[in-house]
């Protein structure tokens, strides 16, 4: 069911093209997580409470989300678009509290991993539609081939975690393997960038979780990280041209300007959900503007920026910072500190792709699912041999 959801179906181009009937699919396949979303917040309504608790911002931000079909420019688009947003906020609870960090990670590295081996069947097939023909690179069983790297690094960053984790090892090594391949066949440099930084990040929560380490030593590297993030910000240039990429990031910072210039004629309510990028809203003013119709921002905070306006963003900045506050505080749980990595690489990713809050999007499930972990601390009750509860892999089920 997951990978279905993930978008993993090449079919919908082989046989649908560019209809609408595929994400109507999808809308389906969410469905049933939505479902077990709700029984499983049913099942524990205390704990659910408290996880919702711990990520009010987020809560706040999807019916923030719901309102803007009051004031949107597009009140039909960003209703529909809502709705499948909601049925990811309420499935990621489910799964957040059904599983355990540590099945959770499996669960989501065994999608990705099937994804990435249907994708390089379908490259080394000689599938024409598995190369991205406008963007160049291979995009698999995906629509782009930013979404294969998407997939990729999700899967290669929990993969690493898992190898360090009993039981879960040889998941882990066919994840990473698997991702280095398609991480080059795609050849989405974002993708390849933030899975670096989100390996550095891991290496560096390890170290400093470990409890051998002295105490001044911790903020000491705190400090060397905030150096280093400064000086790549200022070695900017050269760190895209290493990447094969023009200083404008193929255009990017085109499509940013026009989208703050969008913004301030709605500073505080944005344009509504989702709606600003649609087919008929400012078809004819987007096209003027650049050689192909876009359909995001191409960065992630003034995505939302543009669509829910300051307050959207100010929403989501605090669920971000609450999640850190969480994350400062459980360095030393291995099976915490992979999910803590990967949420930290997609606050890279952002700044070039709006990922956050896509409706019907694996990778914004799994944002959630990385930001809401770290409630697990109090959201999830401990064992009886000591630990935190979790279900057997073994005892998962699938449908799809």
């Amino acid at each position: 069911m997951m990978t279905l959801y993930s978008g993993a179906w090449i079919v919908r181009d082989v046989i649908f093209g560019v209809s609408p009937i595929p994400i109507a699919a999808l809308r389906v396949v969410g469905a049933p997580l939505m479902i077990l979303g709700l029984l499983a917040i049913a099942g524990a309504p205390l704990r659910a409470a408290r996880l919702a608790y711990d990520n009010l911002a987020l809560v706040m931000l999807i019916l923030w989300a719901g309102l803007s079909v009051l004031w949107s420019v597009d009140p039909g688009t960003s209703f529909q678009r809502v709705l499948t947003i909601a049925v990811a906020l309420i499935a990621a609870a489910g799964l957040v509290l059904r599983f355990s960090p540590k099945i959770l990670a499996q669960l989501v590295v065994l999608t990705t991993c099937i994804g990435m081996s249907l994708s390089l069947l379908l490259w080394l097939s000689g599938d024409a539609l598995a190369v991205d023909q406008i963007a160049g690179g291979v995009r698999g069983a995906f629509t782009h081939k930013n979404v294969l790297g998407q997939i990729t690094a999700i899967g290669t960053l929990l993969g690493i975690g898992l190898l360090q984790r009993p039981g879960a090892r040889l998941l882990g090594a066919a994840a990473v393997v698997l991702g280095v391949i398609c991480l080059l066949v795609a050849r989405s440099a974002t993708a390849i960038a933030s899975t670096m930084a989100g390996i550095l990040i891991l290496y560096v929560l390890a170290l400093i979780g470990s409890r051998r380490l002295p105490p001044f030593v911790k903020p000491a590297m705190a400090l060397a990280g905030l150096v280093g993030g400064v000086l790549l910000i200022l070695a900017y240039p050269l760190v895209l041209e290493a990447l094969g990429r023009d200083a404008s990031l193929t255009g990017r910072d085109q499509i940013w300007q026009f989208t703050l210039d969008r913004w301030e004629q709605r500073p505080w309510l944005g344009h509504g959900f989702r709606a600003f990028w649609t087919a008929d809203y400012n078809r004819g003013l987007i096209a003027s503007n650049f050689w192909a119709r876009y359909d995001q921002s191409h960065n992630g905070y003034l995505q939302i920026l543009l669509d829910l306006g300051l307050v959207g963003l100010g929403l989501f900045l605090a669920w971000l910072v609450s999640v850190l506050a969480r994350s400062l505080r459980l360095l030393g749980d291995p099976d915490l500190r992979m999910w803590i990595s990967l949420w930290a690489a997609f606050i890279v990713y952002s700044f070039t792709e709006a990922i956050y809050l896509t409706p019907n999007g694996f990778t914004w499930l799994v944002i959630m699912l990385a930001g809401m972990v770290t409630g697990y601390s109090v959201a999830r009750p401990p064992s009886r041999h000591g630990g935190q509860a979790s279900t057997p892999l073994s005892a998962v089920t699938f449908n799809g």
